[in-house]
């Protein structure tokens, strides 16, 4: 075959030559354009680096500085994290990335306080304070001591709930180990003559926070006085600092040692003139009592 094509070339014996010396040249050509960086591979690698997404790094927070302790992860932040930490597909080399939750203001928590209405409910009382069941206390003016009681603590209640307090309002039954942010027993005095007149406090006897317990007296004291402005009687009695609600080492239905308390005497009902703000104001009775206790509220929580 190769005869009869030179046969028809006239310039046949040049052609062959030139053949024999071309394939060793495009041979090396291809081993040379295999072995050099960026060969048959560069597109494909064009093509991943098209397909991998930007990913802006947040930079890194410590929320233990700010004073607000570790932020918590939600799922979405670790599943990225996780992504992140894995790299591209075949790369175990990603770097991780950090999702920072923003800064929230904690509020504050919300504050109890146990309000008592002296001698209400009194024949529920349990055996253990079986002694005084059925007692309504003094009474004076047509008005029986529980009455008042209870009629100035829901006027505190109500006073209190609108500062965004819980309070609970509890009859002569004290709950087992009652806990609150601070507790206030009502009552009112009386006397035979009808001659005594004012108020009075007192804090537990025996207390382990002593200190918040004369806090809070100091602060119902001194706005409960001037609100009504009834006199001081400085006249406290054992029963008052021995209240039953405060003995938590003799009864079960007492407060928890924990829970800040006073008991209030809020004037004598037996007297006319105390009378005149007990049953004629008792708005202001109740606004004294409820600023009193706000005050130390604010106290104890700080600025």
């Amino acid at each position: 075959m190769w005869r009869r094509w030179l046969a028809h070339n006239r310039s046949g014996h040049l052609v062959l030559p030139g053949l024999l010396v071309l394939v060793p040249v495009i041979l090396l050509a291809g081993l040379l354009s295999a072995a050099l960086p960026g060969g048959q591979d560069a597109p494909n690698e064009a093509q991943n680096a098209k397909a991998a997404p930007e990913v802006t790094l947040a930079p890194r927070v410590d929320n233990e500085e700010r004073g607000e302790g570790p932020a918590p992860e939600s799922p979405a932040s670790l599943e990225v994290e996780h992504q992140a930490a894995a790299g591209p597909q075949g790369d175990d080399q990603g770097e991780a990335i950090v999702m920072v939750a923003p800064a929230r203001d904690v509020p504050p928590p919300v504050r109890r306080v146990g309000v008592q209405a002296g001698h209400w409910r009194s024949a529920e009382l349990p055996d253990e304070l079986g002694r005084l069941r059925g007692s309504t206390g003094t009474s004076g003016g047509g008005v029986a001591e529980w009455q008042l009681n209870l009629d100035i603590a829901r006027r505190v209640a109500s006073l209190l709930e609108a500062e965004g307090l819980e309070v609970d309002l509890l009859p002569a039954t004290i709950p087992p180990g009652y806990q609150a942010d601070a507790f206030v027993a009502l009552h009112a005095d009386g006397d035979v003559t009808g001659g005594m007149s004012g108020f009075k406090l007192a804090a537990p006897r025996v207390s382990a926070i002593a200190d918040l317990d004369e806090a809070l007296l100091v602060a119902i004291r001194e706005e409960y006085q001037a609100a009504t402005r009834l006199r001081l009687d400085y006249s406290v009695s054992r029963n008052m600092t021995g209240y039953y609600a405060f003995t938590f080492r003799r009864f079960k239905h007492a407060i928890a040692p924990t829970t800040p308390a006073v008991i209030l005497e809020m004037g004598f009902l037996t007297n006319a003139s105390d009378r005149l703000t007990l049953l004629g104001k008792p708005d202001l009775v109740a606004e004294g009592i409820a600023r009193g206790i706000l005050r130390f509220i604010k106290l104890r929580d700080g600025p």
